[in-house]
């Protein structure tokens, strides 16, 4: 009987158990196609009333209640009232009038509409604090530079610009410049200490929020405290200690994919992505805002940080570690496993997944090693900064001016270099990607340290070494700097992925913390540091300080060596050797297909018609136990989508060979006689409906619980394509319908965007 039609008692329980018939399955029991919607939607409504009942409450968005039937199909749910005495007033309706609002952690894991809510939540937090963070840094030189004497060439202690600091503390204006982001590095990193291991505990959420709503307030405290250099740094300090909503997003990725490392790449590189892409907008506010003032651009930095606060709240969805960990397991942990191939497994004791594919111990010499190395190459590093200020902004920018020339690069000019240039990492994120899978994340690293050794000493030589200030020799810097810069990000492309490869879950944002602090602590000192041994050196300064970058770029080669020779971090196997298989000659080949082993569909089909036009039968192939089937699942995802675009295309073919009535009458025939024999058929049924619902047992399917909805299921996935025999009249039919089950079949094996994953999957460099 339709579920509509159940009695009412029937209708009412959440999980009425069903006897399926014993007859076997013919067109005359099958379902009526228009009533198989409402049985569908009223299963899921039941799953959806179990686990509501079932579940803790937890943080949920109040404007997106999960609806589990469309409105169009009559089934909308309905908001839970009560009576005057507090009772359920919906207690004697339907379950389709039933409501079933989940909880948030629940939705994030059934509705990919919430995953991608969330994520963008979580994607537009970060944005918004990378902008607010950068939102003046085109004007730190113009704050702290010094007006010149007309007369004499010389600085004198009055700020160059009228909003300028009237005092710089006893700093030279290159160190001033440094330390001004250098208060907000600090802190920064400090707090990654605190509040990564503080995430772990509490949530990664409340976290986020924090950063945003006390990133408002610190806007307005530092445009309170601008006529102050110290006062201007002490609040760009303390804005600063709730600045590491970056570290924290990874930690909150990690959390989602914490069992599906390709996602979690990918997805981690994004946050990283919009972090970069948020740094370079926020110095282009400050100069579309030039004619307010420097300072005015920290109101807006504080509305959006105040809006960005209120959509994470709304949006942004806690995961349940628990829950996420248990829904996520049983689908990767086959991968995990590595299909059992010993060629495919880790090495390294320290790194080796658990049984759920999660790191359990905390390889310390290989974080020591990351860090350090990460330390090095955040000094080497320097460089590349270096070379815009103070080596072309004083010798490009103002150098002519002290002659009375016009400056070769304006001031303008030189604040859009300095909040654009991040957008040149584009580029240099999808062919590093590449090169990382192609040569490992050890030699990419240290390759990375390499280039922007050579990269920086070929700025020193044309920024210091050659006296002409010309509009010629700024172009040749600029071609450098735009050309080697995306290079140079090679080497800051693996500290996340190395790290994450060694990290516990439960570290997951405390050693994200360790790179926030090593990362943002170098960053922080060592240009104050170096422009305090720049104003030591007098003339020889700005040389000196760039060789000092291109030796420790060269000692970040040293000291990240070692991974280079470490499994963990080598070349990724190629894609392809799971996609194709094993290849040999047709004996082997027609072995393994025997033995139920998968071989490439185009050797497969070659022999299978190399066999038909001898008149001898098809390869008879057993499907096996899904047992021995199990760990390697993994294998056959990937291979899915190859294999469906292979079928696709040699369909497609046949299906234009078909025009000829010759051609088909030939093809029907060799077909028939080369199919296996009606007892082999047989077999093969018993085989696969073995098969089949072993699967459904181990992966949460029950066939106990409703017959009805079983056979729709099924039937949805495989529906009528041709008659048990294949004639001359209804092949090219047979044809055009399995075509369009293949074209949907691909849809969902390759379901993402190729374009954004390449641009994605690396975009993580520390900041």
């Amino acid at each position: 009987i339709h579920p509509e039609l159940w009695p009412h008692e029937v209708r009412r329980a959440p999980l009425r158990h069903l006897r399926p018939p014993q007859h076997a399955c013919t067109m005359h029991h099958a379902p009526s196609p228009r009533l198989r919607p409402a049985s569908l939607v009223l299963s899921q409504l039941y799953s959806v009333q179990w686990l509501s009942a079932h579940s803790p409450p937890f943080d949920t968005p109040p404007h997106h209640l999960y609806r589990a039937a469309k409105a169009d199909q009559g089934l909308g749910l309905r908001q839970r009232k009560t009576n005057g005495d507090g009772g359920d007033a919906t207690a004697d309706k339907t379950p389709e009038e039933e409501p079933v609002e989940l909880d948030a952690a629940q939705k994030l894991l059934i509705d990919d509409k919430i995953l991608a809510m969330s994520l963008n939540a979580l994607f537009f937090g970060v944005f918004i604090d990378a902008v607010c963070s950068s939102i003046l840094g085109p004007n730190y030189p113009f704050m702290v530079n010094r007006a010149v004497d007309p007369a004499t060439g010389a600085e004198t202690d009055e700020p160059a610009h009228k909003e300028g600091f009237d005092d710089l503390g006893g700093l030279g204006v290159t160190t001033a410049n440094y330390v001004i982001p250098m208060c907000a590095s600090l802190a920064s990193s400090l707090s990654g200490l605190v509040f990564g291991p503080l995430s772990d505990k509490i949530g990664r959420k409340p976290i986020i929020l924090l950063c945003l709503y006390v990133g408002a307030g610190g806007c307005v405290l530092k445009y309170a405290l601008r006529g102050s250099f110290w006062g201007f740094c002490g609040a760009n300090f303390a804005n600063g200690l709730f600045g590491c909503s970056i570290t924290i997003g990874c930690a909150y990725v990690g959390d989602l994919f914490e069992h599906d490392p390709a996602k979690k790449e990918e997805v981690m590189g994004t946050v990283y992505g919009v972090w970069m892409l948020g740094g370079g907008l926020g110095g282009i506010c400050a100069i579309l805002m030039e004619s307010s003032g420097l300072f005015m651009p920290l109101w807006l930095g504080a509305g959006l940080s105040l809006f960005a606060g209120f959509y994470v709240h709304l949006r942004m969805v806690e995961p349940n570690k628990e829950l996420q960990k248990k829904v996520t397991k049983k689908k990767h942990d086959d991968a995990a496993d590595g299909g059992g191939d010993d060629d495919e497994e880790a090495t390294d004791k320290d790194a080796k997944p658990a049984d759920d594919g999660a790191v359990t111990e905390l390889n310390k010499p290989v974080l020591i090693n990351i860090l350090a190395g990460a330390v090095a190459d955040n000094i080497g590093s320097t460089g590349m900064s270096l070379a815009l200020m103070p080596v072309l902004f004083s010798k490009y920018v103002i150098g002519p001016t002290f002659r009375g020339d016009d400056s070769t690069m304006s001031p303008e000019g030189y604040k859009w270099l300095s909040c654009c240039f991040i957008f040149d990492l584009i580029p240099g994120m999808i062919a590093c990607m590449i090169l990382t899978q192609k040569i490992g994340l050890g030699a990419s690293v240290v390759l990375g340290n390499f280039i922007t050794a050579f990269f920086t000493a070929a700025l020193l030589i044309v920024g210091v070494y050659v006296t002409d200030d010309g509009s010629g020799m700024l172009a040749v810097f600029l071609v450098i700097f735009l050309g080697g810069y995306p290079c140079t990000i090679l080497s800051q492309l693996t500290t996340a992925p190395m790290l994450d490869k060694i990290s516990p879950p439960e570290m997951r944002g405390t050693i994200q913390g360790y790179n926030t602090l090593c990362s943002d602590l170098t960053g922080a000192l060592v240009p104050v540091i170096l422009g305090e041994v720049q104003k030591a050196a007098g003339s020889y300064g700005q040389e000196f300080i760039m060789w000092v970058t291109v030796v420790w770029s060269l000692l970040a080669c040293i000291i990240n060596a070692p991974l280079m020779f470490n499994p963990l971090y080598g070349p990724q196997p190629d894609e392809d050797l799971n996609l194709k298989g094993l290849l040999g000659d047709d004996v082997d080949l027609i072995k393994r297909a025997e033995a139920g082993e998968w071989v490439p569909l185009a050797d497969l089909e070659r022999i299978n018609l190399e066999r038909m036009k001898k008149g001898e039968p098809f390869l008879r192939m057993h499907y096996g136990k899904y047992a021995d089937d199990a760990p390697k699942l993994w294998k056959m995802r990937q291979q899915a989508a190859a294999d469906f675009r292979w079928i696709k295309a040699d369909m497609t073919k046949w299906l234009a060979k078909m025009r000829d009535p010759a051609v088909r009458d030939e093809m029907v025939k060799g077909i028939n006689e080369s199919r296996a024999t009606p007892e082999q058929q047989a077999e093969s049924r018993r085989e696969l409906g073995e098969w089949f619902t072993d699967y459904l047992a181990a992966n949460g399917w029950w066939a106990d619980d409703n017959p009805m909805v079983m056979k729709e299921l099924i039937m949805s996935a495989f529906p009528h394509v041709s008659d048990p025999e294949i004639t001359a009249d209804t092949i090219e039919s047979t044809i055009v319908k399995s075509l369009r089950v293949m074209n949907r079949n691909i849809d969902l094996a390759e379901d993402q965007d190729p374009f954004t994953s390449l641009l994605s999957k690396r975009a993580n460099p520390r900041h």
